[in-house]
């Protein structure tokens, strides 16, 4: 929340607080979380798209890690999309959606 508000700081720090409190959400507050935190507080996205595949295969009907993947760059059943497609080609049934 803080992070689309631009409070870039307040978001890292709110992020990585619920980060430690972990053991104590749901199984799928525990898939936001996670994926939220590889992604805004330690800027692993890599890991953060592996925690989201999973999020969206465990929970097909739960809008949100589709939703992280495609503003990550990512749509279901293919390689993260970008526009140099020799080094990460697309998918079977993958459009192009950058240069």
């Amino acid at each position: 929340m803080h992070g689309s508000m631009g409070e870039t700081a307040l978001a890292t720090e709110s992020t990585s607080k619920a980060y430690e409190l972990l053991d104590r959400a749901s199984d799928r507050e525990k898939f936001f979380i996670t994926a939220y935190y590889d992604g805004r507080a330690t800027g692993n996205q890599e890991k953060a798209q592996l925690t989201c595949e999973a999020w969206a295969q465990t929970y097909p009907r739960e809008f949100l890690p589709h939703s992280f993947l495609s503003v990550m760059g990512v749509s279901r059943n293919c390689s993260r999309v970008t526009g140099n497609s020799d080094v990460m080609p697309l998918g079977k049934g993958c459009r192009q959606t950058g240069p």
